[in-house]
């Protein structure tokens, strides 16, 4: 029973724990904006975790190739959910330029902290 269970944990790499929790909060916020029960615009929601995605996708390899190290694929989804979860969704064309450079300047702390 015990070796069931730890075969089960196992194929679950923290990474993806952590990347299918934010999908959940990030689904429950989205709800939450459909609901009212949070004050922002759903697609905005939305709108800001596409951009956060695009940001630190394209940073991360760029910095992955700039210093010629594997990029770790989830990382760069972990922390646009992340950035999309704590910024206030995208109101304007500035704000669009803001969580853009949040998510290089993420990505790049991301990198040194990690190397």
């Amino acid at each position: 029973m015990l070796r069931m269970i730890d075969r089960q944990l196992n194929r679950v790499t923290m990474y993806r724990l952590v990347l299918y929790y934010l999908i959940g909060l990030l689904a429950a916020a989205w709800l939450l904006c459909v609901a009212g029960a949070l004050p922002y615009d759903p697609y905005a929601l939305l709108f800001t975790a596409g951009v956060a995605l695009a940001a630190c996708g394209l940073a991360n390899a760029a910095f992955a190739w700039a210093f010629g190290v594997p990029a770790n694929v989830e990382s760069a989804p972990i922390t646009a959910l992340i950035l999309a979860l704590i910024i206030t969704p995208i109101q304007s064309r500035q704000d669009i330029w803001f969580v853009v450079w949040a998510g290089v300047w993420a990505m790049a702390a991301s990198g040194l902290l990690a190397s």
